[in-house]
């Protein structure tokens, strides 16, 4: 505590940017004189080794919570990313994620995520001393939901930390915090309008990620409720699957199998040739889009429908099937993957009870990222006569999974705590924060 009271007084003489901090003899939370927090977030969910550091005012989640636009503008009162590292594990071996490896990878990466996270927040000023950073207020972490060895690797790292430093612990929903992610706004992009309103509660979200398949209703940081979710496989994990069964071609150090995809449909395709390839394909392969007016996903019959396929044209052309039809199943299935999602927002978005209170849709998750899914929903609002209706998208950046969410979720919903017992939640439902 000596040294932490040293420290302290060495930056009180100290300017760097506005970032001054506030002491009392007597409390070990410290808060900058500006009235902003500082938070280390840290997210290792999956397979990606994260760590980024936010910085917001403290009536931040007040402020969004109760729609105060106007009071964010004239305060400056935006949160802020300040650094976001992410480091990707490399899948090529086991064409796909192996959990024992992914959490041994984490134990190796996540530490460099952090220094890297630090060493920039130091370079811009927010931080004097990557070792014993007082000016961090909290850290924020991912408990759930996720792979348990990995999310352990990041909890485990978290814990040391906040010992450590005697700073508390945000525990963090993956899930939450990949819908709340639009309210960074300064690194939000927008279908609306440039001078569009802030987003606001309540809201829609489709969060569509490899493990999710969820339509969700957010009233508030901690207020959720599913609208429809999958029981067998997730759009993500069916987009993976079928790359991986049409052989396409992954750079596991930047990208995934399903972006891969994406980026494999749209070769050497103008503008003007997307619809009509699009019409051509959908009608040549007659995929399925089950669950038509239910409150339900299911993408386990679609992606088996695309293997049987990829099976037949192997026979067909022994083994070699030609980029042309490798290309047109890959698309229809893309669109056959968003009819489903199209379906229920036009489900959700007709009803009486709450249709027309809805005024924005957020997409967030690592399949948020795709251009075809971000033309296709402003098609469908559009044609629904639903043009008041925003579409928010997280930055690409943003959509995969990242830290930057959890030290932004942590901002907005600021509930900490010094308890060191908690353990990973692996299954953890949006509707029991």
């Amino acid at each position: 505590m000596q040294r932490a009271a040293s420290c302290s007084r060495r930056l009180l003489g100290r300017r760097t940017r506005s970032f001054e901090r506030a002491f009392t003899s007597s409390s070990s939370v410290q808060l900058t004189r500006d009235g902003r927090r500082v938070v280390l977030g840290i997210e290792s969910s999956c397979d990606d080794s994260c760590a980024a550091i936010c910085v917001a005012p403290t009536t931040y989640g007040e402020d969004i919570i109760s729609a105060s636009s106007e009071r964010l503008r004239n305060s400056d009162g935006e949160a802020e990313l300040v650094s976001s590292i992410v480091l990707k594990q490399d899948h090529s071996l086991t064409s796909g994620i192996q959990p024992l490896i992914a959490a041994n990878s984490h134990a190796a990466s996540l530490p460099h995520a952090i220094v890297a996270a630090l060493r920039e927040a130091k370079s811009k000023g927010f931080i004097a001393s990557i070792t014993s950073p007082v000016e961090i207020d909290a850290i924020a972490v991912t408990q759930g939901p996720g792979m348990g060895a990995s999310l352990a690797s990041g909890l485990g790292l978290s814990k040391m930390l906040s010992a450590l430093w005697e700073r508390p612990l945000v525990y963090t929903h993956h899930m939450a915090a990949h819908a709340l992610t639009p309210f960074l706004r300064t690194t939000t992009t927008t279908t609306a309008r440039p001078h569009a309103p802030t987003l606001a509660f309540p809201f829609l979200t489709l969060l569509l990620s490899g493990g999710h398949t969820l339509l969700v209703l957010c009233r508030g940081p901690r207020s959720f409720k599913i609208l429809a979710t999958t029981n067998d496989d997730s759009i993500g994990d069916a987009f993976d699957k079928v790359s991986r069964g049409l052989k396409i071609d992954v750079d596991w150090a930047s990208t995934s199998p399903g972006a891969a995809l994406e980026a494999f449909v749209t070769q050497r395709t103008e503008g003007g040739e997307q619809e009509t390839e699009d019409k051509t394909a959908s009608k040549r392969w007659s995929l399925p889009v089950p669950l038509k007016n239910k409150p339900e996903f299911s993408y386990s019959g679609l992606k088996s429908a695309v293997q049987r396929q990829i099976e037949e044209l192997e026979r067909v052309h022994e083994g070699q099937i030609p980029d042309s039809d490798r290309r047109s199943l890959a698309r229809a299935f893309q669109l056959a993957a968003f009819a489903q999602l199209e379906s229920k927002i036009r489900m959700n978005l007709s009803s009486e009870k709450q249709g027309e209170a809805i005024k924005a849709l957020v997409v967030s998750g690592g399949v948020a990222s795709n251009e075809v899914l971000r033309k296709r929903l402003r098609g469908c609002l559009d044609d629904m006569g639903r043009g008041d209706v925003e579409l928010h998208f997280p930055p690409i950046s943003l959509c995969t999974d990242n830290a930057a969410m959890i030290a932004h979720a942590a901002l907005l919903d600021y509930q900490t705590t010094f308890d060191l017992t908690r353990s990973p939640r692996a299954k953890w439902s949006l509707e029991d924060l």
